[in-house]
């Protein structure tokens, strides 16, 4: 019996391989199956764009912000400017920023559809990086172009990387599927006449020469906190705290090309004229490589609040950004009630001065005040405001020891952001 159950396994061991082979062979033979042409209402999310330097075609998605911690992007090159045959393999970036480096130890990446199951895919490179305090960790997979497929016409999708888990909105799917759409020759010829064909790709040409974060040695850094904008007119029923992705190019002499400016979503663009609106006012280090200064395109998490308290202030070349020309900005700041988790004072701010001819008196009394804590964690000197004083000297002592404060900042969507804070020093 014994022997007979070897020879069995030892037959199965020579035809198993072949078969295998044939069933792969099936499979490839099998044509994939793209997605249906859409309507390509996603042209701000999936940029197309042809590079005359390296003679090749891209067409790319997202980022998408798919959970509180992830976002994911995907692309495919092809030789020349337009598409002659469907790309073999897909390029997908799985993009993670929390509190620390959560993935060293991450080697593949897993997809759940309704339609295959769970599936791996080992990760070809990880890139970590540390900006202002938080980590982020690019992972790059490449997916066979039947397998990107599959996870576009499945009904859900959802992800999984070191223990962190995503999935995709109903809007992002359609994207998803927009995107794959778009590996079709006849559905890319479409899809460049749908958003304007040649002068998309003209359009597109002047980010050319604008290289991406990853392609820099240094990249671009924001100078300072940024003057938010407001919420845009939109109807009430869409009002809602989010964060929207906006991508520019910021120039060799670290001013943001206006002219690149837009949303990653189609449905995003009242956002994009808000930012619009103020962007003119940001300033950055210019990224730079080789030694010298290069463009390069940023994408800024931007959170939106519907109902944000707005502080206004007299502010100072130093203090606030501002110049001697416009000494007066609106600053938009969120409230405690608005945010989680809230500023988190440090433990070692040192306590205002209690001064000696009070202390000499026994006089108590305290110091109400509201202020706005950047997204550096920085007090803002010039929107320090004192709500009540007991004494002018207890208030003088005040003005001194808070702009020298330092605090944990706000988080909205994962993203720091300037609060409003309202704190009451008592003298006893």
């Amino acid at each position: 019996m014994i022997e007979f159950r070897f020879v069995i396994l030892a037959m199965l061991l020579v035809v198993a391989p072949p078969l295998a082979q044939a069933q792969r062979a099936r499979a490839a033979a099998t044509p994939v199956v793209l997605p249906a042409p859409r309507e390509f209402k996603h042209h701000e999310n999936i940029t197309m764009y042809f590079d005359e330097a390296s003679g090749y075609g891209t067409v790319q998605l997202g980022p998408m912000i798919v959970s509180p911690e992830v976002q994911l992007k995907a692309l495919f090159k092809f030789k020349g400017a337009t598409l002659l045959a469907m790309p073999a393999q897909v390029s997908v970036a799985v993009i993670s920023t929390s509190d620390q480096f959560r993935h060293v130890a991450s080697k593949r990446v897993a997809f759940t559809t309704d339609s295959s199951g769970r599936r791996y895919y080992p990760v070809l490179v990880r890139i970590p990086e540390r900006l202002e305090g938080r980590f982020r960790e690019t992972m790059a997979l490449s997916l066979p172009a039947r397998a990107f497929v599959s996870l576009a016409t499945a009904n859900t999708v959802a992800g999984e990387v070191g223990g962190v888990t995503f999935s995709l909105s109903a809007e992002q799917h359609e994207a998803l599927r927009d995107f794959a759409s778009r590996m079709g020759v006849e559905a890319h010829r479409n899809a460049l006449a749908a958003t304007g064909g040649p002068a998309a790709i003209r359009i597109t040409a002047s980010r050319q020469g604008a290289y991406s974060a990853a392609d820099v040695d240094r990249r671009a850094a924001q100078l300072g906190g940024l003057i938010r904008p407001s919420y845009p007119v939109v109807p009430f029923e869409q009002r809602r705290r989010r964060a929207v992705n906006i991508e520019f190019v910021v120039d060799t002499t670290g001013l943001a090309d206006t002219a690149t400016l837009r949303s990653q979503d189609g449905a995003d663009s009242a956002y994009a004229q808000a930012v619009m609106r103020v962007i003119r006012d940001w300033r950055f280090t210019p990224a730079m490589k080789a030694g010298k200064r290069v463009r390069q395109v940023m994408v800024q998490a931007m959170p939106f609040d519907p109902g944000p308290m707005p502080a206004s202030a007299a502010v100072d070349t130093a203090g606030c950004g501002g110049n001697p020309a416009s000494p007066v900005i609106p600053t938009s700041a969120w409230t405690e009630k608005d945010v989680a988790p809230s500023v988190i004072p440090f433990p070692d701010n040192v306590q205002p001065e209690y001064p000696p001819v009070l202390k000499r008196q026994r006089t108590v009394g305290e110091v109400a005040t509201r202020f706005v804590v950047d997204d550096k964690g920085i007090v803002v000197g010039c929107t320090i405001r004192v709500l009540r004083s007991t004494n002018p000297l207890f208030e003088e002592a005040v003005r001194r020891a808070l702009p020298l404060w330092g605090y944990e900042p706000a988080l909205l969507f994962g993203v720091r952001i300037p609060q409003i804070v309202e704190h009451v020093f008592r003298f006893r």
